[in-house]
């Protein structure tokens, strides 16, 4: 037979389950969107570069 507390466990276990579920995703996703705005910076700082050569090479245009 079952006594009142082994019941109480059991749900203890599944929320607990439950509970480590949302926050393992949520933390995945927390990562992606990390990574997603490291690349993005990474993909800024190269078109800085290619940007700044392109004006060096046509500085004497700008100028005069």
């Amino acid at each position: 037979m079952l006594k009142k507390s082994d019941g109480d466990d059991r749900e203890q276990r599944t929320g607990n389950r439950e509970q480590f579920r949302l926050s393992a995703t949520a933390n995945f996703f927390d990562t992606q969107q990390k990574n997603i705005s490291a690349k993005r910076q990474k993909a800024g700082g190269r078109r800085q570069k290619g940007r700044k050569v392109i004006l060096q090479a046509f500085e004497a245009f700008f100028t005069g």
